[in-house]
């Protein structure tokens, strides 16, 4: 239907005061105009709505996130600088001597929000307290010390810290401890005395004690002056996601009810796309909530009704996406027109109700707890689905008898709206299920905190993780750069601890990415020693302690901005201020002298020397030890997931039903080898090629794009088979003559696909590439199977001949069940899926 913009959709019949108000709610939304609803949508709702998520508001931007957590952040690195005028006389003198180390307490504590501050908190602690466990193990071992003691110690625990399969922050607090205290066990001009034991005046006891207040007072900075939370990231995006699905779902429908194209398909594709977005954080934000109350008690109900809520959007946002695969494929033909009009009021009736009820669901999820007057309005809702999609059901079932040629409704003019009514209807019934489910008392008891804390521990050893060759060969690769780098410390540099530490900080799971981080991190530190020093240097005495006190809020506020706003120099901005604020949190003298000025000086060269030396360890390690560069990566994680999505649908196509088992595990595998393969197409962009052609950035972008289309699609070919009827719905189509043909046909395109795809990247030389390899794809033919039509028309038969048996009887009270609604959906998906393939043979040949 051609409309003048994208909100001018006229309303008619039965369903226009529902679908005002969801348009009224629409337009709110998506054009960020605050407009008022009418009264007879449900103000109760919307209040409770506003009152939870601070009225539909999209989260901070970043530049304010990063203005509030850069002020948060010096604040209490001002305090903690201060405290050295109110500390009580009885402190011993060596916890003021570690207060520069609260500096990356805090830092590296406070991010994001309060959940992700107690993630790191714990992080954070659990890595010093086992570095300093160790320590005095060790001194109770061998009280007098020993070199041979200290390196077979540091090689153990380097590994043995390296291996477990704990988070990767805790790896990197725990191993930039280790060497400073091996070097002080090791050294033999250092008496041991109480220094590695647990007493009050201990170092071990003041190291873990500036960690503990670096991680209170990063707490207290996510909480105050007012709190930023996890949970209130996740109602937010909760209510933004939910209202834009209703938006979404509603919008498309009255397009696709319409009679002719318009552009305004285009904006609802890019609105899909930051939907998608916003739903990505909603997960994240959801899944790091359960530090904000260990799931208990309410935090517990709410978080387990957020994450159920998570699931259905992940589920509607897929169905979202053959919808629009369904609205481009349409012509928008007069007989398409025919079909939609009697349609178009009950089917927006059921959208509308659709979006009411998962607007209504948030509310209960956001709220945490279900009352009965809403258990009760929950059913009611249920209700008025459940009738709805049986009118669709029966107006379609009508209107398709009429307008099909033959009567079993598989015409060609008639297929893409069997195919969206039956995705409709099954978004229809995802939300049944899911209300359903909201007032189960039983269907969302959160886990226990000591069942989840058992659970992380046994994650350590989880044989699947530790096992692989690609972890083990982390282990090897860094865990060689820290030993080698405390060994040349220990041997040439009279027991320095340092390069060590840095090297420590620049564990990485990503060896591709290696080179480029460490530079990166090399460029922060520098910066931050040498503007820390010269600051220091001016405003060191004791006269000037409150000026440096300003100072130390002035550099942390600037370098905590870009840390927390800046994607890019992020990471830059937080060694700016871990070691720029560490210098300025010295002890200040009476006087800088010139003498303390050049020893400051040289320190700061010298720590400068050994990152340099550290960041040519690891490099060189890396390069050793490198099992492959990331442009090899990024092509065996692309292969991987297109082997892994085509060999799965040729085990549907050959075995049958049985390989549905599992799907939903299979496609995280896929995502991930998608993504991995993105991930390290940007770093194989930049790594040296040497004899190498340069990486074919463009084309392995393309490829990326289409088989994560195609993976799409051939899961939704199989996933028509899913649920009740399916068994028998797969025998109906694979027991035709010419089945064997199409499905020979097809897998024979997509086994010359995945084969020239690995020819054409396999091809890394600047010689030109074999022109063989493109025998036989000429031979594959169209984009469509020859066999196809002769399938449909035997399928066409075959309902045919069952409609005659039942005597034409409607039986479904949901189209989501109507065999030839899901016939429909597989024909008219596989026929997209052969034109998938072809279309990435096209561009893989173009590109060459």
């Amino acid at each position: 239907m051609a409309t003048s913009n994208l909100w001018s959709l006229p309303f008619c019949g039965k369903s226009s005061q529902r679908e005002q108000i969801l348009y009224t709610s629409m337009r709110s939304t998506l054009t960020g105009q605050a407009l008022s609803r009418p009264d007879e949508f449900d103000p109760v709702m919307l209040e409770r709505l506003q009152a939870f998520t601070g009225g539909l508001k999209t989260w901070r931007p970043t530049f304010t996130h990063g203005i509030s957590f850069g002020g948060r952040v010096a604040v209490v690195c001002c305090l903690a600088c201060a405290s050295r005028a109110i500390c009580p006389d009885w402190m011993p003198d060596v916890y003021l001597s570690y207060l520069p180390s609260i500096m990356p307490a805090i830092i590296y504590t406070l991010y994001g929000n309060f959940a992700t501050t107690m993630m790191y908190t714990v992080q954070g602690i659990l890595g010093t307290v086992l570095a300093c466990m160790n320590a005095y193990i060790l001194t109770c071992v061998a009280s007098d010390g020993s070199q041979v003691m200290a390196i077979i110690n540091f090689v153990l625990f380097c590994f043995a810290i390296l291996f477990l399969n704990m988070n990767i922050n805790v790896k990197i607090f725990a191993l930039s401890w280790m060497p400073y205290f091996s070097m002080t066990f090791a050294d033999p001009d250092i008496h041991l005395g109480t220094r590695l034991t647990f007493s009050l005046d201990s170092e071990l006891t003041a190291i873990i004690f500036m960690q503990c207040a670096g991680s209170v007072l990063a707490i207290l900075a996510a909480l105050l002056p007012t709190p930023v939370t996890a949970t209130s990231h996740a109602r937010e995006y909760a209510a933004t996601t939910a209202n834009a699905t209703a938006e979404l779902f509603l919008f498309v429908a009255k397009y696709y009810c319409g009679t002719s194209k318009s552009l305004e398909i285009n904006v609802w594709n890019s609105h899909l796309a930051a939907q998608r977005k916003a739903a990505a954080k909603m997960k994240v934000a959801t899944k790091a909530a359960w530090w904000e109350g260990f799931d208990l008690g309410y935090f517990g109900r709410m978080r387990g009704l957020l994450m159920k809520h998570v699931e259905v959007l992940e589920d509607l946002d897929r169905r979202l996406g053959v919808l629009q695969v369904c609205v481009l494929r349409e012509e928008f033909s007069e007989s398409h027109a025919k079909v939609m009009e009697p349609v178009r009021p009950v089917l927006v009736d059921l959208v509308c109700a659709m979006g009411e009820t998962l607007m209504a669901a948030t509310i209960c999820c956001t709220d945490g707890s279900i009352a009965e007057d809403e258990c009760e309005s929950m059913r009611r809702r249920i209700s008025d689905i459940r009738k709805l999609l049986y009118e669709v059901a029966s107006t379609f079932s009508s209107v398709r008898k009429t307008q099909s040629a033959n009567g079993t409704g598989l015409d060609q003019d008639l297929r893409t709206e069997s195919f969206f009514i039956c995705e409709v209807s099954k978004c229809a019934e995802i939300l049944v299920v899911f209300a359903q489910e909201l007032i189960d008392p039983n269907s969302h008891s959160p886990k226990a905190i000591h069942l989840v804390v058992a659970g992380a521990i046994r994650n350590w050893f989880d044989p699947k993780v530790i096992t692989t060759s690609s972890y083990i060969y982390f282990v090897l690769r860094n865990g060689i750069s820290i030993v080698v780098a405390f060994l040349l410390g220990l041997w040439i540099w009279d027991y320095d601890s340092s390069m060590a530490g840095y090297v420590a900080l620049m564990v990485s799971a990503k060896p591709g990415a290696a080179l480029l981080q460490n530079l990166g991190r090399m460029q922060g530190t520098v910066l931050g020693m040498l503007v820390g020093n010269i600051l220091f240097s001016t405003l060191g005495s004791k006269e000037h302690f409150y000026v440096q006190c300003v100072a130390i809020l002035v550099f942390e506020f600037c370098t905590n901005f870009i840390y927390h706003s800046s994607e890019e120099f992020g990471a830059i901005g937080a060694l700016l201020a871990v070691f720029g604020g560490k210098v300025l949190m010295q002890q200040g003298t009476d006087e800088v002298s010139p003498e303390d000025l050049l020893h400051m000086e040289s320190a700061a060269y010298h720590a400068f020397y050994m990152l340099a030396i550290g960041l040519a360890v690891n490099t060189l390690t890396d390069m050793i030890l490198l099992s492959a560069p990331a442009s090899t990566m990024a092509k065996e994680a692309l292969l991987q997931g297109m082997d892994r999505s085509f060999n799965q649908f040729e085990n549907f196509l050959v075995d049958g039903f049985s390989q549905l088992e599992g799907l939903g595990s299979f496609v995280g595998e896929v995502d991930a080898n998608f993504a991995d393969a993105e991930k390290f197409s940007l770093e194989a962009d930049q790594e040296p090629r040497w004899h190498k052609a340069l990486f074919r950035t463009k084309l392995f972008g393309l490829l990326i794009d289409k088989l994560r289309e195609t993976h799409a699609d051939l899961l939704t070919v199989q996933r028509s088979f899913q649920g009740e009827g399916g068994e028998e719905l797969f025998s109906l189509i694979s027991e035709r003559p010419s089945f064997p043909a199409v499905r020979r046909e097809l897998l024979a395109k997509m086994q010359r696909t995945q084969k020239l795809l690995r020819d054409v990247l396999g091809h890394e030389s600047i010689g030109r590439i074999d022109p063989d390899i493109l025998n036989g794809v000429a031979d594959l033919g169209g984009s469509q199977p020859e066999a196809l039509e002769r399938l449909i028309a035997e399928i066409r038969q075959e309902v045919l001949a069952s409609s005659h048996k039942k005597h034409g009887k409607f039986e479904p009270g949901t189209m989501a069940l109507d065999q030839v609604c899901r016939l429909c959906t597989f024909l008219e998906m596989l026929s997209r899926v052969a034109k998938d393939v072809h279309s990435t043979l096209a561009v893989t040949i173009e590109q060459l």
